[in-house]
């Protein structure tokens, strides 16, 4: 079974500045995201997010990551603030 941890936060990622992702609980072994407005580079490594260097994570997508990768993720905007709908789950797909 798959529960929710805590509950849903929404994250702005903007064009001028590079934002690390929000605290991730212990108990959180996936990541459900969910990208509006805007498209976005995202980077797991510690790498610095542009566009040459990362993802593109979509707008109108959603993506389940696992907990351990999205603890390190940054990301910076591309081409506009997005949003980054944010849910925490406990188990595994």
């Amino acid at each position: 079974n798959i529960g929710v941890v805590g509950s849903m936060s929404n994250l702005s990622v903007t064009t001028g500045s590079v934002v690390d992702a929000p605290s991730i609980d212990n108990n959180t072994n996936l990541v459900f995201v969910d990208i509006q407005d805007n498209d976005l580079y995202i980077t797991f490594d510690g790498s610095t997010p542009s566009a040459s260097v990362g993802h593109v994570l979509k707008k109108d997508r959603d993506y389940l990551l696992y907990a351990g990768m999205f603890r390190t993720a940054k990301m910076l905007g591309n081409g506009g603030t997005s949003v980054v709908a944010l849910t925490q789950l406990n188990g595994y797909a």
